[in-house]
Formats: structure tokens, C-alpha cells, sequence
């Protein structure tokens, strides 16, 4: 697990809104960029006990690691094509990951066949996206809340 966050600090937002963190870390001595929410989802969370990982491993498009603005805004495509899943129900993402040649989104779903199905669906008719999904059983959402736990025991500024 992560060892240390740099947390930015945030613009105000409407409380009414999902608060989103922007945290700095270091991974194999490159510098990644986490966004996650700040808490989890107004959701009975035992109803979405599947976390999915979407990966999308590219080639570095400058130095530290970080995507080409090509693929980089490809991501940004994919991020909002997936935003309908929530609001169907589908699953919640809570995290992104970027930096160290990959991207990542986290995703708790009710189960990984309806997602992999709401994602087809929302795709559908777009060029192929370079992702591998991977599932696993996570009921408690513990790894959310040891995310969340070690940004509350990290500094709030850089």
C-alpha cells in the first residue's frame, strides 16, 4: 500500500457534489497523481462488493512517467464515457491513478459481469481503448478505506 501522500489542496465545491482529492506520491522513484474520493459514496456500500481495476499501460510521453497528451486525452474520453455507470447504478468509481507508464481506475460495482456489460454497452461504437480489467471480492471495501487511511496520516500540503 501507499506509504506517504503529498495532499493538494482542493478548490471549494458544492457540498451537494462528490468531493474529489488530488494527492502526489512516489512509486519506483517516478511520481504518480492520485484523484479520489474524499469519501466514500451515500450508497448501502455492501450492495457494490466487487472491486474492479481497469489498467491502461502506455509508453511514457515525456519524462517521470507521465501519458502523451494523445493518450492522455484518450483517458479523459474513457473517464467520461464511463461516467453513466453511476449514475445507473452500475458501480462507483473511487479512485485514478496516473503515473509510472500505466493509468488506473478503481471502480466498487454490484457485480463484475453487469459492469463488464455496462461498459460494453457504454463503449460501444468507440475505437478499441488499450485496458486490461481485473475483479476481485472486496465486501468491506477495504482497500478504499486503507486508501483513505493513509492519506488521513499523511501532510495536507506539499
Amino acid at each position: 500500500m501507499l506509504s506517504s501522500l503529498k495532499r493538494k489542496p482542493s478548490p471549494p465545491i458544492d457540498p451537494a457534489i462528490d468531493q474529489w482529492v488530488i494527492a502526489e506520491h512516489e512509486e519506483e522513484g517516478l511520481p504518480i497523481i492520485l484523484r479520489f474520493r474524499a469519501e466514500a459514496p451515500d450508497i448501502d456500500l455492501p450492495s457494490y462488493p466487487v472491486l474492479i481495476n481497469i489498467y491502461w499501460r502506455y509508453e511514457p510521453g515525456r519524462d517521470q512517467g507521465m501519458p502523451g497528451s494523445a493518450d492522455y486525452y484518450r483517458m479523459v474520453a474513457l473517464e467520461e464515457l464511463l461516467e453513466p455507470a453511476e449514475a445507473q447504478g452500475t458501480g462507483f468509481q473511487v479512485l485514478s491513478i496516473t503515473g509510472n507508464s500505466r493509468r488506473e481506475w478503481a471502480w466498487y460495482v454490484k457485480s463484475d459481469q453487469a459492469f463488464l456489460a455496462a461498459l460494453n454497452n457504454l463503449l460501444a461504437g468507440q475505437e478499441q481503448f488499450p485496458i486490461e480489467i481485473e475483479a476481485a471480492s472486496d465486501p468491506d471495501w477495504s482497500n478504499y478505506r486503507a486508501l483513505l487511511g493513509t492519506v488521513q496520516k499523511s501532510p495536507t500540503s506539499i
